[in-house]
């Protein structure tokens, strides 16, 4: 089991996307800290899944010309094409708020 956490303003639409009727959009950020997450919304959706998603690609968040200070050298995993999001769904265990 896997736990990420997505920071967000709309966390009921997020959590719908994940385990609802809804779709995530793409591409959809995910770090495995809570206090990262914070930085991206006021609130956090904690989401578990049962395996890796292995065609999700995993990055720092500071790369290039995207700097946050506020996060360090913290890792994302980003949910980004298509077989990625058929891993994600297929991987779903529960989404709720933090």
């Amino acid at each position: 089991m896997h736990t990420y956490y997505h920071g967000t303003n709309q966390p009921d639409a997020v959590i719908d996307a994940i385990v609802g009727a809804g779709r995530i959009r793409t591409p959809f950020h995910m770090t495995h800290e809570i206090e990262v997450a914070r930085n991206y919304g006021s609130r956090v959706v904690r989401i578990e899944v049962e395996e890796d998603i292995k065609s999700a690609r995993v990055t720092r968040i500071n790369k290039e010309n995207n700097f946050n200070a506020a996060v360090g050298d913290a890792i994302e995993t980003v949910i980004a094409e298509p077989k990625a999001v058929n891993e994600f769904y297929y991987a779903i265990y529960n989404a709720e708020i933090a």
